[in-house]
């Protein structure tokens, strides 16, 4: 959702050319939903800015902060994508600004392979593919995250700290039209670069783990059907017994 374009994003365009440009985005998460908010803009000046929120792709057992986190990062990286097309960049530096330093570390500072075993490495390698890609240079910048909270810090706040604070609300409201957060199960991340499914759930983290638990489980069932009383065998968590099983 676009909260804010000026001039069709031109002047942002134009900072990222000059290596002016930079971004914040924060996420956030609560029942099995994930939202970020997000903003591109030339150094501190919001005149001419592009300012959007987007819903975290992914089921809902998929869902949480950690990922909401890197949805806003995958958002930040996808305009930078538009705008060099756009307008035919073919150098420039942004540089983005998060309070999750995991996410910024694993998306945009860390170029090796993706273990299938990291948490939402569907994200991650999406993220990475596209700035591995971009002739545009990507900076990161740890912001320390809900200062406005913090005793006597709300009159003292840096231009990084108020941005997140803005991001973070952004996040918020987003995520309260729940109605409007629930992605497609078959919802799918642009330049993910393959997806497993099990039945009508996609994995995005700990591979191994999963396809482990997934052909254990009815070798359990199967070992306790005998063993159980039929009243209570539909009581048990088949997921976590084929789990254990390993």
């Amino acid at each position: 959702q676009i909260h804010q374009l000026t001039d069709h994003g031109e002047t942002v365009a134009r900072a990222i050319l000059n290596n002016e440009a930079i971004a914040v985005s924060d996420g956030s998460y609560k029942n099995d939903s994930g939202a970020a908010g997000l903003v591109l803009q030339q150094g501190f000046n919001k005149t001419h800015r592009i300012c959007l929120s987007n819903v975290i792709p992914g089921l809902a057992a998929a869902q949480s902060s950690y990922r909401s986190e890197l949805g806003g990062l995958y958002g930040i990286v996808c305009v930078v994508e538009t705008l060099t097309s756009n307008y035919g960049l073919t150098s420039g530096s942004i540089t983005i600004g998060c309070d999750g330093k995991e996410a910024l570390y694993q998306s945009l500072s860390d170029t090796g392979p993706v273990s299938p075993r990291a948490s939402d490495f569907d994200v991650i390698t999406a993220i990475r593919r596209k700035v591995a890609r971009s002739p545009i240079t990507f900076h990161t910048k740890w912001v320390e995250g809900h200062q406005d909270s913090m005793p006597g810090r709300s009159r003292r706040l840096g231009p990084w700290a108020m941005l997140n604070v803005e991001m973070d609300l952004l996040a918020k409201q987003r995520l309260a039209l729940q109605s409007l957060v629930v992605t497609p199960p078959g919802n799918t991340i642009t330049d993910e670069p393959w997806q497993l499914w099990l039945g009508e759930a996609k994995i995005s983290n700990k591979l191994p783990e999963q396809l482990y638990t997934h052909f254990s489980k009815p070798r359990a069932k199967k070992y306790w059907e005998k063993r159980l009383p039929p009243a209570s065998f539909d009581d048990v968590d088949w997921n976590a017994t084929g789990h254990a099983s390993r």
